[in-house]
């Protein structure tokens, strides 16, 4: 037995077949013509089980019965089977269309949309991103951007302007397109992650870091901005990185586990040290150090711990001379 394709698998059973069902028509489709006993091998459908879900699946019209010494089974294609699904989705989507009264729009703007699998959640996300007119922001990994990438195009041709961070996909770009740097902590903290906001109407948020996929879905203005400070931050933060990696490492390690620690502000004993003008900038706002403003000192610190403090009132040292 091997195993069938999760994704395969869920979208047969979503479609109103069986497991077993959809485990005996994907064996099918593998090896064919095939006797109950070389199904119930290919599929991991126990022998006593796999006639009866042949039966129901002769039924569906998903199967043929080939007469012989044995009886041998031979797939048929799926399209009058899926055709007839999709009527009847239409019909009933047009039904419940009709009987149920129109929200209004304002009462849905500010609600959290809760959703889960990862192919309802993908479709949500082609909305999203078909409904953008002006900018489409983007954070996400390879599988989900190829999965998304026909919504993402239309919306490129569209003249839709697009800022994407794509983890783990340096083949792959989509508008103007940062590719998150691959440190080791990175799929523990960002693993299967997928935000996307269009203009101000419409954001999402989906992740699997319980085993199955969640999401969020909404018009929440407040939403819509943080998911989109975050992805401009990480774009921001990437581009500098790539402009100064060298610095960053030497700085705080060969997996930045220092720059990544949030209870502190350490470096490593060897770090470089800033130039003066830098940190005065940095200490005093900016522009104080361009008023006089006395320069730094350096103060004893503990050891892998550097710390900068503003010289006192009075200070003998000149500007840009460092304390011991």
């Amino acid at each position: 037995m091997r195993p069938a394709p999760t994704r395969l698998l869920e979208a047969l059973r979503e479609m109103g077949l069986t497991d077993y069902e959809a485990r005996v028509y994907l064996a099918l489709h593998e090896v064919h013509p095939a006797n109950g006993n070389q199904i119930s091998q290919r599929s991991g459908v126990p022998s006593a089980k796999v006639y009866a879900a042949l039966r129901r699946l002769l039924d569906r019209g998903l199967v043929a019965l080939i007469d012989g010494r044995p009886v041998t089974y031979v797939p048929l294609p799926a399209d009058e089977f899926l055709g007839a699904r999709e009527a009847r989705f239409r019909a009933l989507a047009a039904l419940i269309r009709r009987g149920l009264p129109a929200a209004t729009a304002q009462a849905g703007r500010d609600m959290l949309w809760h959703l889960e699998g990862y192919d309802l959640l993908l479709d949500r996300a082609r909305r999203v991103a078909g409904a953008a007119k002006r900018e489409l922001y983007l954070s996400a990994w390879r599988d989900q951007v190829l999965d998304l990438q026909q919504a993402l195009h239309r919306a490129s041709r569209r003249g839709v302007h697009i800022a994407a961070v794509l983890f783990d996909a340096p083949d792959v770009a989509v508008g103007f397109t940062i590719h998150h740097v691959m440190l080791r902590t990175v799929y523990e903290r960002h693993g299967d992650q997928l935000l996307l906001v269009a203009d101000d109407t419409a954001g999402l948020m989906m992740d699997r870091s319980r085993g199955a996929w969640h999401g969020v879905w909404t018009s929440n203005p407040a939403v819509l901005q943080t998911i989109r400070n975050y992805i401009r931050h990480d774009i921001y933060l990437n581009k500098l990185y790539r402009r100064f990696a060298g610095l960053l490492h030497a700085t705080y390690g060969p997996e930045l586990d220092l720059l990544l620690d949030v209870t502190g502000d350490r470096v490593l004993p060897t770090a470089p040290v800033p130039p003066a003008a830098a940190t005065r900038e940095a200490a005093h706002g900016g522009t104080a150090a361009r008023r006089g403003t006395p320069a730094p000192r350096r103060t004893p610190a503990t050891p892998g711990e550097r710390r900068l403090v503003a010289a006192p009132r009075g200070d003998s040292g000149a500007p840009g001379e460092g304390g011991s």
